[in-house]
């Protein structure tokens, strides 16, 4: 997501192009933008998501622990959308 300076009561996407929250709140799906890219110009994908995710559960990364405590997974549910489940508060 990125905040505008001018206005930094909103934020924009750049993979996703929607975010939808259950009515529970325990999982939000993103649906991805097809024209998103990597560097090297390679989609990016809902299993590249989960592999990103699960790659900073097993080695960790301190700086982004706190942002993903509360996933308990992540399901790649097709090449464009991904869904993280959260754990129950």
């Amino acid at each position: 997501m990125k905040v505008p300076r001018d206005n930094i009561t909103v934020a924009y996407p750049y993979v996703a192009q929607s975010v939808e929250i259950d009515s529970s709140g325990l999982s939000v799906a993103f649906n991805l933008n097809p024209k998103a890219t990597f560097h090297d110009n390679t989609p990016i994908r809902s299993q590249d998501i989960k592999f990103t995710f699960e790659v900073f559960k097993k080695t960790g990364c301190a700086t982004l622990y706190a942002t993903f405590e509360n996933v308990k997974n992540v399901v790649a549910i097709s090449p464009w959308r991904v869904v993280f489940i959260l754990k129950a508060r």
